[in-house]
């Protein structure tokens, strides 16, 4: 029984692990987002990089 919970445990914390990532990754961009000044610069560097 320990062994199956043991086997169970492993991929659920690695889900965990990764959801708290993603979480924290969205949370840094939005605060960069607002910092730089929001969707218009994301917006502008997107197409400058177009053309370049």
């Amino acid at each position: 029984m320990s062994d199956y919970l043991k086997g169970f445990s492993m991929p659920l914390k690695i889900i965990m692990v990764v959801v708290a990532g993603l979480i924290a990754v969205m949370i840094i961009i939005s605060i960069v987002s607002t910092n730089i000044g929001g969707v218009e610069n994301m917006a502008n560097n997107t197409t400058q990089g177009g053309f370049i």
